[in-house]
């Protein structure tokens, strides 16, 4: 068993399956190899290595491939985490993506008594989600899935739903058309998400994506004058945790982006654990299964005032980025800062934004 003391693990992204029902355009998982489903015992050493890491407040992000595919381990998975947090005396928030497609009554009864956050894949409009998400046989998923939200929506309170709205280069112009048309179909809360490595974003593209999402950000501002309250996911994470700001400041990578996958392998990006396996030892930081973590971490503790970091995150996030994706995802959590600074200042004299700061608190944030 792996007991990493000297570190304080926030959120923990446990993937428990890595085979999907869908093809998606964009999705860099490689479809070719054999589907990968984790184990109940290797969910219980990831929970374990997770909940004995320091701090109070736990996010438990189970992800795939798509993680319905897994299912009865998930709910076997899940009664041993609320027991485990409930032992350790640890606040345990639970969250799961889905594409939607899978999705029945039996899954939105068990999501609505755990009273887990979900979040869901989807993109807009027809046009643009039917574009790039696709079943193997070409077909687009939208109208599966918005038949699916009927049930969802009428048994999962809002708050606890957000819409993951990924945005490739080529789309960023249609951003915010497609955020409000998500908002049309019942969505209060949506995470942006930009897209690596499938198009390239280029000059043309960046000032795009920054002028929809300012769109979005006033957007969002005009309507809480109105009380018609609107939610991004970035904004809710820096109003409730000061996530994005600790991260622009710097953090500990164990802190937000630990992963772990089925065969037990942690890393701190989906991207990198799916790089060709020739490529992946360096950016495998241990493996529950086999109570191994690197060296260079067992003891170090995290200061961004200290000369003693190892520059991890430089040294980790080390792949060239000449699709200026990481400034896509920069600048949206600039935005997102300035918008949650500016509703905290309005908070101090008008009641409206500080009812605002109150939703947020029970809304989804992931």
């Amino acid at each position: 068993m792996i007991a990493l003391k000297n570190k304080e693990i926030f959120e923990l992204k446990l993937t428990v399956a890595t085979g999907c029902n869908l093809r998606c355009d964009y999705c860099f998982v490689d479809k070719n190899r054999a589907n990968q489903e984790m184990t109940l015992e290797t969910a219980q050493k990831s929970i374990e290595f997770f909940l004995g890491s320091k701090g109070k407040d736990k996010i438990l992000k189970i992800y795939g491939g798509e993680p319905l595919l897994n299912f009865e381990v998930i709910k076997k998975a899940v009664f041993y985490a609320k027991k485990t947090a409930r032992k350790k005396n640890k606040n345990l928030t639970l969250s799961l993506c889905t594409n939607a497609v899978l999705l029945n009554p039996v899954h939105v009864d068990f999501f609505k008594k755990n009273k887990f956050q979900l979040a869901i894949s989807f993109d807009g409009s027809k046009q643009t989600h039917d574009k790039f998400r696709k079943f193997p046989n070409g077909t687009g998923t939208f109208d599966k899935i918005t038949e699916n939200f009927k049930f969802l929506f009428k048994n999962i309170n809002r708050r606890d739903m957000a819409a993951n709205m990924a945005v490739v280069p080529s789309e960023a112009k249609n951003m915010f058309k497609n955020f409000k048309y998500i908002l049309n179909t019942g969505f209060d809360t949506l995470n942006i998400e930009p897209i690596y490595g499938f198009e390239k974003w280029t000059i043309d593209k960046y000032k795009q994506f920054q002028k929809e999402m300012e769109f979005t950000v006033f957007f969002i501002l005009s309507q809480i004058y109105k009380k018609n309250f609107i939610f991004l996911t970035t904004v809710n994470r820096e109003l409730k945790y000061k996530t994005l700001s600790k991260l622009k400041n710097g953090v500990c990578l164990f802190h937000q982006f630990p992963e772990i996958y089925p065969d037990g392998r942690i890393g701190f990006s989906s991207f990198f654990l799916n790089l060709p396996e020739g490529t992946q030892p360096r950016y495998i930081v241990g493996n529950v299964n086999q109570g191994r973590i690197e060296n260079k971490y067992k003891n170090c503790v995290y200061s961004n005032k200290s000369k003693k970091c190892q520059n991890c995150w430089e040294n980790y996030f080390n792949l060239p980025d000449e699709s200026m994706s990481s400034k896509i995802v920069e600048i949206r959590n600039l935005l997102s800062i300035e918008l949650a600074n500016y509703i905290q200042q309005m908070a101090q004299n008008n009641p409206i934004f500080r009812e605002y700061i109150n939703e947020v608190k029970k809304h989804i944030c992931f």
